[in-house]
């Protein structure tokens, strides 16, 4: 490809890649309530669990096995260690994702946001041509069936999309031509 022609290459590259980090923004935006939400149920049986003793102490609440015969309760007290620890350990480890997810979502953020400028600019018909192409792979005539106009008219328009977007960004002027 010509050098005075790669900047539409790169506008195309840069359109894909933000079509992509908007996908992948919303599934971590997604990932991140649904461990927000397992985090948030982890912490409920922690404190259930850290309940039972005061229970016991309470109101004299001894299993069934260790009702018969002379009994150590240290047996009891272990399980209960081990059940806290295995919440607290599962606690532990959903935040950790959940951090990492969230540092995630907020690099995607500051790479997106100058784009987000660029990309409210355009029509919504142009943003949904977008879409289409670099986002969901649709072919110039899927486009076309999906906006209700010809290929040709999806053509033209992705042509000038490019040539705006490539505008905005100062990859190429566009002031001789009438878009």
């Amino acid at each position: 490809m010509k050098n005075d022609q790669q900047w539409y290459a790169e506008t195309e590259k840069l359109i894909k890649l933000y079509w992509r980090s908007k996908e992948r923004l919303l599934r971590l935006r997604e990932k991140e309530r649904i461990l927000e939400l397992s985090r948030d149920e982890l912490k409920k049986n922690l404190m259930r669990t850290k309940t039972i003793p005061e229970y016991s102490r309470k109101f004299g609440i001894v299993s069934w096995e260790a009702r018969k015969g002379d009994f150590d309760y240290s047996s009891i007290m272990v399980e209960y260690e081990n059940l806290v620890d295995e919440i607290s350990r599962g606690l532990i480890k959903n935040n950790r994702v959940l951090v990492s997810t969230q540092i995630r979502i907020y690099e995607l953020l500051e790479f997106i946001s100058p784009f987000e400028l660029v990309f409210n600019r355009l029509t919504n018909e142009e943003k949904k041509l977008t879409e289409g192409k670099y986002l969901l792979n649709l072919s110039n005539y899927q486009i076309a069936d999906i906006l209700h106009c010809s290929e040709k008219r999806v053509r033209t328009m992705q042509k000038r999309i490019i040539y705006k977007i490539a505008d905005w960004l100062g990859k190429y002027n566009t002031d001789h031509l009438a878009i």
